[in-house]
């Protein structure tokens, strides 16, 4: 039958007694409480109940909302009419004894479900779980986000009673219904582009042209670090641990491991935006691939598409190549390089200097002390002469490999 009151059990007072035991509202081909679908989909919500056992039931009340909490766009909304408790269902709640239901519409902004068994002798226990009552809504074809149904009034509008007189009410946890719907989140990815604060350095393509060596013996400096600017904050896994030395590989061109990533740190305490270090130098005239295995706080990893093909910014990877003396970057040490030196120390570069993430130190910097200076100048030389600091002639040098 349908009741057109708007309390069918008495409103009672709870206890704040432990609860044991649930009732959770779960979408039919979803995942427990969860369910993810379409936009212009009809999704069909259980009222479940268990665990409520060693108290017997005797009636079972449940108020739920026409309109769920939304963080998004569009709606999820109750469909009038489809509000049922099916009482020939073999796991009903009240399927091996006498009972009595009821369902009230008449609310603008909610629906209410009763049902219960017809003797105080009647009263069950709950155990297993068992069906209660389903209703459907459907998901508006411009619906986008993740929508909630929660019980209405716990403990004295939504409540479960025991066959005692009066009725007392049996505490429990309750479990919303939640609806994801519309395109799922993007995935993260490496902004290759300068942001205002912020930016990816050295920039995937990089040619390092800084010295190789302190003394002309041991290649003992090159590129140690890099800052990588991603699209949103990313974590470490899909269940939002930080970010560790393991989320980050460098393998060379050839395939071969390059050094072991040391340290990863945020920036500024920016979990968007992370500086990794390594504990070895580049392999020198070699491109080396640093990989990003990260995830965003939706647990989507970012996108791997793999090797994209030369001069093709990846979304999950960073390329540098280290060859001494390549100012110009084009994978050759020529005198075009020196051209280039010098019209940065005179302020005058045409076409523009290289300039990655607002730091022409990374090519003009050549003895790496942080300083772009006429000594500079002197270092690229013995870089192209194979002098005092330089392993060998640099000059007509270029890159074994191609750029991934």
């Amino acid at each position: 039958m349908r009741c057109m009151g708007c309390c069918m059990i008495a409103c009672l007072a709870v206890s704040t007694a432990a609860m044991s035991g649930e009732v959770s509202m779960e979408p039919v081909g979803g995942v427990g409480n969860e369910i993810t679908v379409d936009p212009g989909t009809t999704v069909v919500i259980e009222i479940l109940i268990e665990g409520i056992a060693p108290e017997p039931i005797r009636a079972v009340q449940m108020i739920v909302p026409r309109s769920p909490e939304g963080t998004g766009t569009g709606s999820v909304s109750y469909i009038g009419g489809t509000a049922l408790v099916d009482s020939d269902r073999e796991d009903f709640i009240f399927a091996d004894v006498s009972s009595v239901d009821a369902i009230n519409e008449v609310n603008p902004d909610r629906v209410i479900f009763l049902a219960a068994a017809s003797t105080i002798d009647d009263a069950v226990l709950v155990t297993d779980q068992v069906y209660f009552a389903n209703f459907s809504v459907e998901v508006s074809e411009d619906a986008s986000g993740v929508f909630t149904f929660d019980f209405i009034d716990i403990g004295t509008g939504s409540v479960l009673t025991t066959p005692t007189l009066p009725p007392g009410p049996i505490p429990f946890d309750a479990l919303s219904a939640v609806i994801h719907t519309g395109p799922p989140p993007p995935p993260p990815f490496i902004v290759h582009e300068d942001a205002e604060d912020a930016a990816t350095a050295p920039c995937s393509g990089y040619v390092d042209p800084r010295r190789e060596s302190t003394n002309g013996t041991d290649v003992n400096q090159g590129l140690m670090s890099a800052d990588i600017l991603f699209s949103e904050a990313v974590f470490g896994d899909d269940s939002g641990n930080p970010v560790t030395t393991a989320n980050f590989t460098l393998t060379d061109c050839d395939g071969a491991a390059g050094p072991a990533v040391t340290e990863v740190a945020m920036i500024g305490g920016d979990p968007a935006y992370i500086r990794v270090s390594w504990d070895g130098v580049l392999a020198l005239q070699k491109w080396t691939t640093l990989q990003a295995t990260v995830w965003n706080d939706a647990g989507i990893p970012i996108l791997n598409q793999g090797d994209l093909g030369e001069d093709v910014n990846e979304p999950d990877r960073l390329d540098f190549a280290n060859l001494p003396a390549d100012i110009d970057q084009n994978e050759r040490v020529q005198p075009l390089d020196l051209l280039r030196m010098r019209q940065r120390l005179l302020g005058s570069c045409s076409p523009a200097c290289p300039d990655c993430g607002g730091r022409d130190e990374f090519y003009f910097d050549i003895d790496r002390n942080g300083n772009v200076q006429a000594l500079d100048l002197l270092r690229w030389r013995q870089l192209w002469f194979g002098s005092s600091i330089a392993t060998q002639v640099w000059q007509g040098a270029q890159t074994t490999c191609d750029r991934p």
